[in-house]
C-alpha cells in the first residue's frame, strides 16, 4: 500500500472542529505530540495506520484527511506551466540582452 499524504490544513481543522488539543488528540492516538504538530505544519506526514487512527478520533472520513491526487496532478500541472513561463521568458531575455540564455538567472519567490 503507497503512503497517503495528509492534508495539513484539513487535519488541524478537524481537530479544532471537535475542540482538542494536539497533545489530546496525540495521546488518543497513542503518538508524541511532536508528531501531530509536524503533520499539521506539513513537516511530517503519518504512516497510514496512524492515518487512520487519526480519522477514527477525529470522527472524520479518512479521504477527506488525505490530499486528493487530482489536486496533486493540478499542483504538478501548474507548476510544469510555470517552467515553460520561466523559461520562456529566460529565452526572451537572453534574446533582448545578446547573450546566451544559460547565463540569464530567474529567481521566484512564493
Amino acid at each position: 500500500m503507497s503512503t497517503l499524504t495528509i492534508d495539513a490544513s484539513k487535519l488541524k481543522n478537524a481537530r479544532k472542529k471537535i475542540g482538542i488539543t494536539q497533545q489530546s488528540l496525540a495521546e488518543k492516538v497513542g503518538i508524541h505530540v511532536t508528531n501531530i504538530v509536524k503533520y499539521e505544519n506539513s513537516k511530517a506526514n503519518p504512516r497510514n495506520d496512524v492515518l487512520e487512527k487519526l480519522a477514527t478520533v477525529l470522527n472524520t472520513d479518512l479521504q477527506y484527511l488525505v490530499k486528493d491526487d487530482c489536486e496533486k496532478n493540478e499542483i504538478v500541472n501548474k507548476a510544469d506551466s510555470l517552467t515553460v513561463v520561466i523559461e520562456e521568458a529566460r529565452n526572451k531575455i537572453a534574446e533582448l540582452a545578446q547573450v546566451s540564455p544559460d547565463k540569464v538567472n530567474i529567481q521566484v519567490s512564493f
